[in-house]
């Protein structure tokens, strides 16, 4: 028997689960699994057997959405990867990028909006490349390790359990 685990439910997870469900129903060969920190998220799973955000009367308004984006604090984990890719150690990029981070939320300013010498303040080794970290697309197409959300391995996951479902 197959034993298949979906981690971080979430919307992507929520969506897997369903479509192997129905599969279940129709081939008994194989058990799922769902996992996720979010009680909440959990509790509905197994109470209403949907996904919070599968109801019909929920709207998303793309536009806060896009401009949430614009934070390029979402960024800092990407900014830290950049610096450890660079040669510094996890805890001292960590550490860099949050005190840059912190200082430009306190002055308002973006961090694309810095000189490569204000850039340079925080640590020698940022150079222009850095503000390419500094979009959405780009850091969703960095995450390239297993399970990473790369639209190439997105789809390549998808390729996969496609195949297998329809087998």
């Amino acid at each position: 028997m197959l034993k298949i685990s979906v981690y971080g439910v979430g919307n992507f997870g929520f969506a897997l689960l369903k479509h192997l469900s129905r599969k279940q129903a129709i081939r008994k060969n194989f058990t799922l699994y769902g996992y996720d920190i979010n009680k909440q998220l959990v509790d509905c799973l197994r109470t209403k057997r949907t996904h919070p955000l599968h109801h019909k009367n929920i709207n998303l308004n793309k536009d806060a959405i896009a401009e949430r984006l614009l934070d390029e604090s979402l960024f800092s984990v990407d900014i830290v990867e950049y610096l450890v890719g660079k040669g510094l150690s996890y805890r001292k990029a960590h550490d860099i990028t949050g005190k840059m981070v912190k200082d430009n939320l306190d002055k308002n300013r973006k961090i694309s909006g810095l000189s490569i010498a204000e850039l340079k303040r925080y640590s020698p080794l940022f150079d222009k490349k850095v503000k390419k970290y500094l979009n959405a697309w780009a850091s969703v197409s960095r995450k390239t390790s297993y399970g990473g959300t790369s639209p190439r391995l997105v789809k390549a996951q998808l390729k996969k359990w496609r195949g297998k479902l329809n087998a």
